[in-house]
């Protein structure tokens, strides 16, 4: 028996609207761990082939020097950690916010 074409085009959309909202990354503000801060040192003080101007450590040497801060966001997917500096953190939601909310 089929759905007569009404019922379908509900079912069809309630099955959609169910399916996206069980894919939806929400992201929240977190507090960087021993770990994270470990992480981040570890990543800033190697090389990269992808980084011949070895900015990487200077960005090492900023966070440690307190003129940059480390910042993090978590999801049910995982976290972001990502080390900015002052002038940035104002304009941070509204630049990344393709980045904190979407869905996948």
């Amino acid at each position: 028996m089929s759905l007569p074409p009404f019922l379908k085009t509900v079912y069809e959309e309630v099955t959609r609207r169910a399916a996206a909202s069980r894919r939806q990354v929400i992201w929240v503000n977190d507090q960087p761990t021993q770990d994270d801060l470990d992480h981040i040192m570890r990543e800033g003080s190697t090389g990269s082939e992808f980084d011949s101007n070895n900015l990487r450590n200077q960005v090492l040497r900023d966070l440690q020097a307190k003129r940059a801060k480390l910042i993090t966001k978590t999801c049910r997917l995982g976290k972001v950690l990502a080390v900015v500096y002052p002038e940035q953190v104002g304009h941070l939601s509204q630049d990344l916010r393709g980045i904190w909310t979407f869905s996948q």
